[in-house]
Protein backbone atom coordinates (compact mmCIF):
# COMPACT_ATOMS: atom_id res chain seq x y z
CA UNK A 1 0.00 0.00 0.00
CA UNK A 2 2.87 2.38 0.81
CA UNK A 3 4.29 1.89 -2.71
CA UNK A 4 1.04 2.90 -4.35
CA UNK A 5 0.73 5.89 -2.04
CA UNK A 6 4.25 7.02 -3.05
CA UNK A 7 3.38 6.68 -6.74
CA UNK A 8 0.08 8.51 -6.22
CA UNK A 9 1.74 11.34 -4.27
CA UNK A 10 4.53 11.66 -6.83
CA UNK A 11 1.98 11.73 -9.63
CA UNK A 12 -0.06 14.36 -7.80
CA UNK A 13 3.03 16.57 -7.40
CA UNK A 14 3.90 16.17 -11.05
CA UNK A 15 0.49 17.16 -12.32
CA UNK A 16 0.24 20.13 -9.94
CA UNK A 17 3.37 21.78 -11.37
CA UNK A 18 5.61 21.33 -8.32
CA UNK A 19 7.27 24.70 -8.63
CA UNK A 20 9.67 25.52 -5.81
CA UNK A 21 12.73 27.58 -5.06
CA UNK A 22 16.28 26.27 -4.86
CA UNK A 23 17.33 26.37 -1.19
CA UNK A 24 20.59 27.93 -0.04
CA UNK A 25 21.68 24.62 1.51
CA UNK A 26 20.53 21.08 0.89
CA UNK A 27 22.04 17.80 2.11
CA UNK A 28 19.18 15.41 1.33
CA UNK A 29 19.56 13.34 -1.86
CA UNK A 30 16.68 12.95 -4.34
CA UNK A 31 14.55 9.81 -4.53
CA UNK A 32 13.26 7.82 -7.51
CA UNK A 33 10.70 5.16 -8.37
CA UNK A 34 10.76 2.76 -11.32
CA UNK A 35 7.36 1.17 -11.92
CA UNK A 36 7.17 -1.83 -14.24
CA UNK A 37 4.15 -3.96 -15.11
CA UNK A 38 3.57 -6.78 -17.55
CA UNK A 39 3.96 -10.56 -17.72
CA UNK A 40 2.58 -10.87 -14.18
CA UNK A 41 4.71 -8.05 -12.73
CA UNK A 42 3.27 -4.98 -11.04
CA UNK A 43 6.35 -3.71 -9.27
CA UNK A 44 7.91 -0.55 -7.86
CA UNK A 45 11.68 -0.35 -7.47
CA UNK A 46 13.08 2.66 -5.62
CA UNK A 47 16.43 3.70 -4.12
CA UNK A 48 15.81 1.39 -1.12
CA UNK A 49 15.57 -1.80 -3.22
CA UNK A 50 18.19 -4.48 -2.38
CA UNK A 51 20.37 -3.79 -5.46
CA UNK A 52 23.31 -5.74 -3.98
CA UNK A 53 21.43 -9.04 -3.69
CA UNK A 54 18.38 -8.92 -5.98
CA UNK A 55 17.92 -8.85 -9.76
CA UNK A 56 14.96 -8.19 -12.05
CA UNK A 57 14.15 -11.19 -14.25
CA UNK A 58 12.18 -10.32 -17.40
CA UNK A 59 10.60 -12.77 -19.81
CA UNK A 60 12.05 -12.74 -23.30
CA UNK A 61 9.72 -11.12 -25.88
CA UNK A 62 7.27 -9.93 -23.18
CA UNK A 63 5.97 -6.34 -23.26
CA UNK A 64 6.25 -4.13 -20.18
CA UNK A 65 4.72 -0.77 -19.27
CA UNK A 66 7.09 1.50 -17.35
CA UNK A 67 7.16 4.84 -15.56
CA UNK A 68 10.28 6.33 -13.99
CA UNK A 69 9.79 9.20 -11.52
CA UNK A 70 12.33 11.24 -9.59
CA UNK A 71 11.75 13.85 -6.93
CA UNK A 72 13.53 16.13 -4.50
CA UNK A 73 11.53 18.19 -2.01
CA UNK A 74 13.95 21.10 -2.46
CA UNK A 75 14.45 21.16 -6.28
CA UNK A 76 15.30 18.45 -8.76
CA UNK A 77 18.06 19.24 -11.27
CA UNK A 78 18.37 16.04 -13.32
CA UNK A 79 16.85 12.58 -13.71
CA UNK A 80 18.17 9.82 -15.96
CA UNK A 81 17.44 6.18 -16.78
CA UNK A 82 19.99 4.22 -18.82
CA UNK A 83 19.24 0.80 -20.25
CA UNK A 84 20.88 -1.71 -22.62
CA UNK A 85 21.20 -1.14 -26.35
CA UNK A 86 18.30 -1.78 -28.72
CA UNK A 87 19.35 -5.36 -29.41
CA UNK A 88 18.47 -6.17 -25.77
CA UNK A 89 15.57 -3.84 -24.94
CA UNK A 90 13.39 -2.57 -27.80
CA UNK A 91 11.56 0.71 -27.35
CA UNK A 92 8.76 1.83 -29.62
CA UNK A 93 9.83 4.91 -31.58
CA UNK A 94 6.33 6.46 -31.49
CA UNK A 95 6.80 9.32 -29.01
CA UNK A 96 3.11 9.21 -28.05
CA UNK A 97 3.33 5.71 -26.58
CA UNK A 98 6.94 4.75 -25.94
CA UNK A 99 10.21 6.26 -24.77
CA UNK A 100 12.12 8.82 -26.81
CA UNK A 101 15.72 7.68 -26.92
CA UNK A 102 18.64 10.05 -26.33
CA UNK A 103 21.35 7.82 -27.83
CA UNK A 104 21.45 5.13 -30.50
CA UNK A 105 23.12 1.69 -30.40
CA UNK A 106 25.67 0.31 -29.78
CA UNK A 107 25.83 2.69 -26.80
CA UNK A 108 23.29 2.20 -24.03
CA UNK A 109 20.04 4.00 -24.67
CA UNK A 110 18.82 6.56 -22.16
CA UNK A 111 16.06 8.93 -21.36
CA UNK A 112 16.90 12.05 -19.40
CA UNK A 113 15.31 15.21 -18.05
CA UNK A 114 17.28 18.31 -17.07
CA UNK A 115 15.72 21.03 -14.96
CA UNK A 116 15.72 24.79 -15.42
CA UNK A 117 17.17 26.70 -12.42
CA UNK A 118 14.96 29.66 -13.39
CA UNK A 119 11.87 27.48 -13.02
CA UNK A 120 12.79 24.75 -10.49
CA UNK A 121 10.38 21.92 -9.70
CA UNK A 122 10.34 19.15 -7.08
CA UNK A 123 9.39 16.12 -9.21
CA UNK A 124 9.44 14.85 -12.79
CA UNK A 125 8.40 11.66 -14.50
CA UNK A 126 10.34 10.11 -17.33
CA UNK A 127 9.67 7.38 -19.81
CA UNK A 128 5.97 6.81 -19.59
CA UNK A 129 5.60 4.01 -22.09
CA UNK A 130 6.51 0.42 -22.87
CA UNK A 131 9.44 -1.75 -23.82
CA UNK A 132 10.07 -5.30 -24.99
CA UNK A 133 12.80 -7.57 -23.63
CA UNK A 134 14.62 -9.12 -26.61
CA UNK A 135 18.08 -10.31 -25.64
CA UNK A 136 18.90 -12.70 -22.91
CA UNK A 137 19.01 -16.41 -22.36
CA UNK A 138 20.67 -18.22 -25.25
CA UNK A 139 21.28 -21.98 -25.12
CA UNK A 140 20.76 -22.03 -21.35
CA UNK A 141 23.16 -19.14 -20.65
CA UNK A 142 21.60 -16.12 -18.93
CA UNK A 143 23.24 -12.75 -19.62
CA UNK A 144 23.29 -9.84 -17.16
CA UNK A 145 22.26 -6.39 -18.30
CA UNK A 146 21.94 -3.20 -16.29
CA UNK A 147 19.40 -0.44 -15.79
CA UNK A 148 21.06 2.60 -14.22
CA UNK A 149 18.86 5.13 -12.40
CA UNK A 150 20.05 8.54 -11.20
CA UNK A 151 18.58 11.74 -9.81
CA UNK A 152 20.43 14.92 -8.76
CA UNK A 153 19.54 18.19 -7.10
CA UNK A 154 21.15 21.62 -7.46
CA UNK A 155 23.53 20.99 -4.54
CA UNK A 156 25.31 17.93 -6.00
CA UNK A 157 23.27 15.48 -3.94
CA UNK A 158 22.87 12.49 -6.22
CA UNK A 159 21.14 9.16 -5.91
CA UNK A 160 22.45 6.55 -8.37
CA UNK A 161 21.56 2.86 -8.41
CA UNK A 162 22.36 0.03 -10.82
CA UNK A 163 19.80 -2.75 -11.26
CA UNK A 164 20.89 -6.12 -12.66
CA UNK A 165 18.38 -7.29 -15.27
CA UNK A 166 18.25 -10.84 -16.61
CA UNK A 167 16.14 -11.69 -19.62
CA UNK A 168 15.12 -15.34 -19.52
CA UNK A 169 12.57 -17.77 -20.90
CA UNK A 170 10.87 -17.96 -17.47
CA UNK A 171 8.14 -15.77 -16.00
CA UNK A 172 9.10 -12.27 -14.82
CA UNK A 173 10.04 -11.89 -11.16
CA UNK A 174 12.50 -10.50 -8.64
CA UNK A 175 15.18 -13.07 -7.81
CA UNK A 176 18.67 -13.51 -6.49
CA UNK A 177 21.63 -11.79 -8.16
CA UNK A 178 23.73 -14.90 -7.54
Amino acid sequence: MKKYLLVLLTGTYIFQGCQTTIPVRDTVPPIFNFHISGDGLNLDINQNFDFDNKALYLKRDALYAIIFTASDGRALERARWEMPSRDVVLMNENEDDWITLVTQPPEPQATQWTGDPNNPITAMYLAPGRFQALGGEQNGVINNFIFKFSASDYHSNTTTRTLIVRITNDDSHIGSRD
